[in-house]
């Protein structure tokens, strides 16, 4: 086994698999097969509701620096997003070194492919399609919403998604956070995306904002403790709005960037409730 496949597994055995009571579980589904690729990272698994029903789907991408997190580490928010009404589809993608940048966003518009397709097999509606990513998940799901090109070469239009739940990432815009880093602090974003700002700019949703018509809404979510992160948050959300996109800022106070992602699902929650509630003004009923 490689080392990305002994990765996955210690992950899968860390997160356990308890799913919540009268959920109907599908683990480890292909969404698509690529050559020397680990059918694992090429996969989903599908919470639905118990009862039989056409949902609005939430689809959630993890964080992990692009090179580290499975889609088994969703924590108590298939319990919470199925409890209340929603198909809930966690993916994978492959990840660094074994591939780079965009292949994450290419699996992920694949797999997107994949749930317009086939969702309504197990319960889910694709016509109320949202996507929620965490960390460099937030990224991923950040760009693929605003650069359309990416759900293009699935024969996908970008107003597909209903809405956009985006939940602390530093990487909204890559050049303005390499400029503001300490020296040496960039090594991560320069292995993901290389050395040069070109490419970073390629990278960076906030560099797309005006040329995807009509945009998702999105909310967008940051912890504490971290100004990077809430500086981004809140560039990414004034660029949205000053051209007509519309956004939701949501703070996570006193959580860290861990904590807001644990959180979710948990109860009292308040950043949940915020999800929550965005889901349910965005659904087409």
């Amino acid at each position: 086994m490689d080392i990305v496949g002994r990765r996955m597994g210690r992950l899968r055995r860390a997160a356990g698999n308890s799913p919540p009571g009268g959920t109907q579980c599908h683990f480890d589904i292909p969404y698509t097969s690529l050559p020397g690729v680990d059918p694992g990272l090429t996969s989903l698994d599908i919470y639905a509701p118990g009862e039989i029903g056409y949902y609005p789907i939430l689809l959630y991408v993890h964080g992990g620096g692009w090179g580290n997190g499975d889609k088994r580490n969703v924590g108590a928010k298939p319990g919470f997003f199925v409890g209340e009404g929603y198909l809930f589809i966690s993916v994978n993608h492959r990840l660094n070194p074994s591939a780079w940048f965009p292949a994450h966003l290419k699996d992920l518009a694949s797999s997107i492919s994949w749930v317009m397709e086939n969702a309504g097999n197990y319960g889910g509606d694709p016509t109320n399609l949202f996507i929620m990513g965490s960390s460099s998940g937030a990224h991923l799901v950040s760009t693929l919403a605003m650069d359309g090109s990416y759900l293009a070469g699935e024969d996908l239009r970008a107003d597909i998604l209903r809405g956009v739940i985006s939940i602390d990432t530093r990487a909204y815009d890559i050049p303005y956070l390499m400029s503001n880093l300490p020296r040496g602090g960039g090594r991560l974003y320069r292995n993901t995306f290389g050395s040069n700002e070109t490419a970073w700019a390629k990278a960076s949703p906030i560099y797309y904002v005006g040329d995807t018509s009509p945009s998702p809404p999105f909310l967008i979510a940051y912890s504490d403790g971290d100004p990077h992160r809430k500086k981004q948050a809140e560039r990414f959300a004034s660029r949205l709005g000053e051209n007509d996109c519309e956004s939701t800022l949501i703070p996570g106070p006193g959580k860290k960037h861990m904590e807001i992602i644990r959180d979710i699902g948990r109860p009292g929650d308040p950043v949940s409730e915020k999800i929550l509630d965005f889901l349910r003004g965005h659904e087409l009923r």
